[in-house]
């Protein structure tokens, strides 16, 4: 499992950092970890996917997909969510940018950095929003 998932109580937000080879599978449990709860989906704020760790990018379109899926079903408990992700390499980028294509039904406000001083500085500004 190349991913940890911590949840910041205090902001509302969770945060997933991916390590090493990531596949569908790694991508896909990460999504079902993460939104298992409805009751954490609801009281969140914003999620956070920190790809900057990876180091081999082995997912597909179908399992970008199927992550999209899960975003959608989220929004449905949580209208309010932000979402950024941190990706600095350009395949990583560009399948993140395919996610979020997929997945803009969701009503979030998303967006794609490359650092992650970028990411903290398009939160702060975004969650303020909510």
């Amino acid at each position: 499992m190349p991913y940890r998932i911590t949840y910041d109580n205090g902001a509302r937000g969770v945060t997933t950092t991916f390590y090493g080879v990531l596949t569908d599978d790694d991508l896909i449990k990460s999504c079902i970890d993460r939104t298992s709860s409805d009751d954490k989906i609801t009281d969140l704020l914003y999620i956070e996917d920190d790809l900057l760790e990876v180091t081999e990018f082995k997912a597909s379109t179908e399992g970008i997909k199927e992550c999209a899926l899960f975003a959608d079903r989220a929004s449905e408990l949580n209208k309010k969510l932000v979402h950024i992700a941190i990706a600095s390499e350009d395949i990583i980028y560009g399948m993140t940018r395919m996610w979020q294509a997929y997945a803009d039904d969701t009503g979030w406000n998303m967006n794609i950095v490359r650092t992650r001083e970028d990411a903290e500085i398009w939160l702060k500004d975004n969650i303020q929003k909510t």
